[in-house]
Order: structure tokens, then sequence, then C-alpha cells
């Protein structure tokens, strides 16, 4: 510390001579970089670049701590002289498509992307950065080529597997995208996060055969889940039980949920609304009730329990479950044009 001091106050001292030494504005700019004082550094980098310093390192950490702390148009020309300097490092090159790209330059951060790709096609990671592009723009065609790129580069990484898979399925591709999704189980690696996004993905597809196998591999690893995690197995397999109409299934499946994590919102409507189905008014009220104690579902469970008084008719019961809500919600309009409906319909009862 002792000589960083010492040679801080050595170029202050020629700058005080000598304001206009490039020199020393960039090596107390490295100086100041060291001492982590990113600030100060840029302060005299900016300086250096300004009385003329044609060095690529000044101009690309120039524009590295203006992209940091200024934002990324005030980093772009920098990083463009740094690599009109240097054109053969990479490392300008991609500090200026990163501020390209934070500044909606798209067309611009495409062709620069392109050039790369152009010079080393063999670099998976451009290909990744291809992709990331393309989905800024929504082009999820040339995201999903440039992924697949990757992948047959030797990109295995569960992240870009997934990624694939999602946009296979988004384009009508299901076998590929089924086969990206064995070889993501094949991994091993999956959490019940993305067993559960899985899911949700074939379901949605209408993909149900699949999503069965889906959940007999993770199936395999209940004994090491964590409770919550298992909870979330089990719902997901009582969903597909009474998809598959298999009522005494899905009902014990829902139970075991609720065993594993009394608290799984989730699990709670789902089981309440699969007991109205099954006509089971009483205990989807219980349902309802508990899952109106956790703050992030309280609404849905009262919107849940005022449809199963409908479909009770008991109205009245109805209509104060959903007056409880709008006074939560005042902002929340269909709420009170079915409270009106409601109220019309226990007056025309009480006239007749």
């Amino acid at each position: 510390l002792a000589l960083y001091d010492k040679a801080e106050a050595t170029y202050l001292a020629v700058l005080k001579r000598m304001p206009q030494l490039v020199r020393a504005h960039s090596d107390l700019g490295q100086l100041y970089l060291i001492r982590e004082q990113p600030l100060k550094a840029r302060e005299h980098f900016a300086r250096a670049v300004a009385l003329g310093s044609n060095e690529a390192q000044i101009h690309g950490q120039l524009g590295y701590l203006n992209l940091t702390y200024f934002g990324p148009y005030s980093a772009i020309s920098s990083y463009q002289q740094a690599a009109a300097i240097e054109p053969e490092n990479i490392q300008w090159q991609q500090g200026l498509l990163a501020a390209l790209t934070q500044a909606h330059m798209y067309e611009a951060a495409e062709a620069l992307i392109k050039d790369f790709i152009g010079r080393q096609p063999k670099k998976a990671d451009l290909w990744l950065n291809q992709a990331a592009l393309a989905m800024r723009k929504e082009d999820y065609r040339t995201a999903l080529i440039s992924i697949e790129m990757a992948i047959m580069l030797g990109d295995k990484d569960p992240k870009n597997l997934k990624a694939a898979a999602q946009l296979h399925l988004q384009l009508g591709s299901y076998d590929r995208a089924l086969n990206l999704l064995d070889q993501s189980l094949a991994g091993g690696e999956l959490s019940m996060a993305s067993i559960r996004e899985y899911y949700l993905w074939l379901s949605q597809f209408g993909l149900w055969e699949k999503a069965e196998h889906l959940l007999a591999v993770a199936g395999k690893n209940i004994p090491h889940l964590k409770r919550n995690e298992q909870s979330q197995y089990y719902f997901l397999s009582a969903q597909l039980k009474a998809h598959q109409g298999q009522a005494g299934a899905a009902e014990g499946l829902f139970r075991q949920a609720l065993e594993s994590d009394t608290t799984n919102s989730d699990a709670l409507l789902a089981f309440a609304a699969f007991e109205i189905r099954q006509k089971n008014f009483a205990d989807a009220e219980m349902l309802y009730v508990r899952a109106e104690a956790t703050p992030n579902t309280e609404k849905r469970a009262q919107l849940g329990r005022a449809q199963l008084y409908i479909e009770m008719q008991d109205y009245k019961g109805a209509l104060n479950q959903l007056r409880s809500v709008y006074q939560k919600n005042p902002d929340a309009f269909e709420i009170k044009d079915n409270i009106e409906i409601l109220e019309n319909i226990i007056r025309t009862n009480e006239a007749t």
C-alpha cells in the first residue's frame, strides 16, 4: 500500500507540472484500477484519450468503465476505437457487442456477431450470443438454429438443452423437442423446478405420454428430494391422474402432496377444484379456507370459494366472498360486475 501511495503521489506531482502528459494519465488510470478506484481510473483514461492516446488498452478500459457506470451509449465509441486499433483482440469486439445490445442497437449487434461467427464458426459461445440476441428480437427460429449449432459444437449445458426443447415445442417440432428432453433426463441433474417446467410444456401441447414418462423418471429420485420437492412431484402426478380420469389415484396423490408440504398453495387450489368436480363440496370448501390463509393465494382461493358457492346455489355465500375480494381489490371491475349479477339473482329469487 505504501508503494501504491508513493506511486500515486509521484504521478500527481508529474501531472501538476505537465498536465498534458498522456502516459502519466494512462499509468495513473491503471494504478487506480489496481487500487479498485474505478471512477478515478475512468477520469484519467478519458483525459488520456482526449489528449490523443492511441492505445487500444486505454480505449477499451474506458469503454468498460463507461458501460459499467454510465450506460451503453457512452461506451460504444471507445470500444469501436479499441477494436479499430486491435481488430484481432476479441475482448474489444465482445465489449462493443455488449454495449450495442444494451443500447438496443440490434441490427448493428447482429452484423457484428455474424462477423465473429464468420471468423470463428466453431466457437459455441458465439452461437449462443447470437441466440440471445435473436431472443431479444423475438426471432425464435434464428434463436433455435443458433442454440442447435452450439449443441452440435459440444455445448450440452442443461439450460441450453432446455431452451432448445422449449423453442422446438413452440415451433411444432415435437420429435426433436422430446429428443432434447431425453438428453436432459439422461444427464440426471434436472431440478424439481425444471421437471415442473417440462411437465407444464408437455401438458400444454397434449403430450401426455411423455409427461407420464417424465414423472416416472423423476419418481425414481423421490427419496433424495426435499419435502417441498416431494410435494411438487405428488402434485404434478395428481394432475396427470386427474387428466387420465383416475379419480381415486389423483385424490391419494393430492393428499400426499399436502402431507409433504401443507403450504403447497398450488396443490390446495388444484385439489379444491378437483373436489368440486367430484361434487365433494364440503372438502373443497375446507381446502379453499386453508388456501386463503396463504397471502399469495388468498384472492384466488376466495374467488374459488365464491365459484364453489355458486355451484351449490348458495348465492348469498358467493356474494359475501366476492364483496370481501372487491374490498381488497377495488380496481377489479370484473368482480364488481359479478357482484351486481349475484345481487340481481338474489333479488329475483326473493321476489319469486
